[in-house]
């Protein structure tokens, strides 16, 4: 495979990938005072308390599996890093 200068290609790069500005994570995205909540709760409760993390600890004899992924989904919205630019939302959603 020809090199960039023998295709006629620009040899010059336009920078490094450390040179480039980017949006590093969540520095300036915003998020709401539910997100927050959810983000602290979900901090609090052990790893392992799956259902305590869900949000349905009290319900948990009698939960559904439909209720579960309901659960889930309304979890994973508000703790997203994508969705929620809290500090600690990353490692919320990683429970």
């Amino acid at each position: 495979m020809p090199s960039a200068t023998a295709s006629g290609a620009d040899a010059k790069s336009n920078g490094t990938a450390k040179n480039r500005e980017h949006n590093q994570g969540n520095q300036d995205r915003k998020y709401t005072l539910e997100q927050k909540a959810a983000v602290l709760r979900v901090r609090r409760c052990q790893a392992t308390a799956f259902y305590d993390i869900l949000g349905i600890e009290d319900v948990k004899a009698t939960v559904t599996d439909t209720e579960i992924k309901k659960a889930y989904r309304k979890q994973s919205l508000l703790t997203h890093p994508d969705k929620n630019g809290h500090e600690y939302a990353d490692e919320a959603f990683k429970m």
